[in-house]
């Protein structure tokens, strides 16, 4: 394999990681909200929501040959596809071998070994188990609202993966951005006592002409004649540069605001919202109880 086939499996697998972390998500979410029982309507999406984030992982891993997790993630494909079009109710016992797949996929991204065929084996049983008890969860009005609630998803804001490190460096740059204000900060003072250096000098001049005005003959024309040209210059100097002024200053203070601004979204980009980590609160939760409900009936 060359440098190049390797660099480009490289970033293939990383992008690959990026995405299954989020349709893990995906089923995690759908599932817990999917044990709170709600409406039909409602149970539809999150099922098509979970079957296709399965699908998409399954996949997303066939292209990179990640064959374990494509295993894995066919046979939860194939039980979110019974629940979804057969109406199959996903009990607890049921979550609580899907939740062992996500937790076995993401196992599996973070390197380690996991046992493949037992898992693989639970979920072929929850597909015979349903198929011979038939058990299903609202089916009819499922059957019938089916449609109206795939179309009828809600539809998340459009977002895009960027990395941390290339956060980071777009957060460097901003700090470039921020000393280029403090710099044109400092050329504005620069300005402001240039412009006292100009006033300055005209006052200097006005006397000048003053006393030069009492000069008679033909050197007094002739002088006033140079004056009058100076003076011309001195005006169109002094308006030019008063123009330069205000220009640079509505610059400075437009670039003060924009770097500003764009540090302060930056930063927000950076920032992952309490909701995003509170999720996984969630299935602690209820692994908790699990656990719990688990251990009460044993003692009795």
């Amino acid at each position: 394999m060359t440098e190049i086939d390797q660099n480009l499996l490289t970033e293939l697998l990383n992008t690959f990681r990026a995405e299954a972390a989020d349709h893990l998500e995906t089923i995690n979410q759908s599932l817990l909200q999917l044990e709170r029982k709600p409406v039909a309507k409602k149970r539809q999406i999150l099922v098509q929501d979970a079957f296709r984030a399965a699908h998409s992982l399954k996949g997303a891993a066939r292209a990179v040959s990640l064959e374990e997790i494509e295993e894995v993630a066919n046979a939860m494909e194939s039980v979110l596809q019974r629940a979804r079009d057969a109406g199959m109710a996903l009990d607890a016992n049921i979550c609580d071998v899907l939740y062992d797949s996500v937790d076995a996929i993401g196992s599996l991204l973070d390197g380690r070994p996991v046992a493949v065929a037992p898992l693989r084996t639970r979920l072929g049983e929850v597909l015979d188990a349903g198929e011979l008890d038939g058990v299903v969860e609202g089916q009819q009005e499922e059957r019938d609202s089916r449609s109206e609630a795939i179309t009828g998803a809600t539809h998340s804001e459009e977002t895009i993966r960027v990395s941390i490190n290339k956060l980071d460096e777009l957060m460097a740059q901003v700090g470039e951005l921020l000393v280029s204000k403090i710099s044109a900060e400092q050329r504005l003072t620069e300005i402001n006592e240039i412009n006292y250096n100009i006033d300055l000098w005209n006052k200097t001049w006005r006397e000048l002409k003053t006393i030069l005005q009492h000069v008679n003959g033909d050197v007094g024309a002739q002088l006033s004649n140079v004056l009058g040209r100076h003076a011309d210059h001195m005006h169109m100097l002094t308006q030019a540069f008063s123009t330069f002024s205000q220009n640079t200053n509505r610059d400075a203070v437009r670039l003060g605001m924009v770097t500003v601004d764009l540090q302060d979204k930056v930063r927000r980009v950076r920032m992952v919202p309490f909701q995003v980590l509170a999720l996984g609160l969630e299935r602690t939760v209820r692994d908790a109880a699990r656990s719990g409900a688990a251990t009460t009936q044993l003692d009795r």
